[in-house]
């Protein structure tokens, strides 16, 4: 019998999947996804996160796909007026950069080497609990199955089936901010390894302000980011945009904010509001939640992935050392 079913294979779930894997518990991770999004939902490790990776042997694979940010730049309206500079080598475990696609790949590998896979295109219907376990209503391309498993682990992101099903509230409330985020390449002749706060001035009324993080592999990509319709900018509100911004409504807002910066090779852009919502339990019976499926945080300081991956191992050791007897 399958000892875990594991829903989403996002990061939060690879990591509980590959864990539990190398522990000798038996897994079955499902997605309704039929490819790995390309998207950079988040782009940070905190020196936590890293820890764990060391713990569990990803932190050399974590590294090579990384960008250690040296410096935090504070500019306004083209002038730098703070640069905080972070010190190689003086803490062992730093703040990195690294795409959500990159390290779903690395857990995705460890999941694939302790003998794990991801079943795509599989969606949770519905579940029951019962005396054997958690009976799992799944519809797959071949049709609908119904699986038994000893616990099951909702890793299902902020719309969680399996939190909605259990009925538990997310309480909490929405940011009135609305966040546009965009992945593009800039020639603007500022150093790649550093991270920028950017403000756009008018007197002493900021503008517009938008973080420039940049993305490892090539050293004209960034990942921009600003609260839409701040301080009466050109996009007055959310809705004057549409979900997914083109090339050139991103150039119309960045530019009074990076004057006679060239912007291009757009990737992917969003407009997406923000909430803060936790769970009042994260395990109802032989039923878990982890990760944005428990709680959702604002996206400043990559929490949501971080926080995620750390409930991942928090859970995982617990889990196994229970299905050994042991705990």
């Amino acid at each position: 019998m399958t000892e875990v079913l594991i829903v989403g294979a996002g990061p939060v779930g690879l990591m509980l999947g590959g864990d539990l894997c190398s522990r000798g518990c038996r897994v079955r991770i499902i997605d309704a996804l039929a490819t790995r999004s390309k998207a950079i939902k988040a782009l940070g490790i905190t020196p936590r996160t890293l820890e764990v990776f060391d713990q569990v042997g990803l932190l050399e694979k974590t590294l090579d796909v990384s960008l250690a940010a040296r410096a935090m730049n504070t500019v306004a309206n083209d002038e730098i007026f703070d640069r905080a500079v972070i010190e190689a080598g003086r803490w062992p475990y730093e703040f990195l950069t690294v795409t959500q696609p990159d390290i779903e790949g690395v857990l995705e590998s460890r999941l694939l080497q302790c003998g794990g896979r991801i079943e795509r295109q599989c969606r949770l219907v519905g579940f029951q609990e019962t005396a054997e376990g958690v009976a799992a209503v799944l519809e797959t391309p071949d049709g609908t199955q119904t699986l038994t498993c000893g616990c099951l682990v909702g890793c299902d992101g902020a719309h969680s089936t399996v939190r909605k099903q259990l009925g538990l509230a997310f309480d909490g409330d929405k940011y009135h901010y609305t966040f546009l985020v965009a992945d593009v390449e800039l020639d603007w002749g500022r150093t790649h390894a550093d991270a920028w706060k950017i403000a756009h001035m008018e007197g002493d009324a900021i503008k517009n302000l938008v973080a420039v993080i940049p993305i490892p592999g090539n050293e004209r990509r960034y990942r921009v980011s600003m609260i839409v319709g701040m301080g009466g900018s050109a996009a007055a509100s959310a809705a004057d945009l549409p979900a997914e911004p083109g090339l050139d409504i991103i150039r119309e807002i960045l530019s009074p904010v990076l004057p006679g910066v060239t912007i291009d090779q757009l990737r992917w852009s969003s407009v997406y509001g923000v909430s803060h919502r936790l769970v009042p339990t994260y395990q109802v019976g032989r039923v878990f939640l982890a990760g944005d499926a428990a709680h959702i945080h604002p996206p400043i300081g990559g929490l949501g992935m971080n926080t995620g991956l750390q409930d991942a191992f928090n859970l995982s050791w617990k889990l196994a050392l229970t299905k050994a007897g042991i705990a």
